[in-house]
């Protein structure tokens, strides 16, 4: 189940995140909140698998 929650919450923001920075540039600002965003998206994947692995019954 957390796979799941790893593709639709990470995996595809970052996909998107992937296509904005390969679309040409987008300015600095835009660019530097891009990695911020990027680096949020990657703290929720780390809290998902954090979270899938404490729960009960979790193998």
């Amino acid at each position: 189940m957390a796979d799941a929650h790893l593709t639709a919450f990470c995996v595809l923001p970052l996909a998107g995140l992937v296509v904005f920075w390969a679309g040409g540039p987008g300015g600095g600002l835009l660019g530097a909140l891009s990695g911020l965003e990027a680096l949020a998206v990657a703290g929720l994947g780390v809290e998902v698998v954090l979270y899938a692995r404490s729960a009960p019954g979790a193998a």
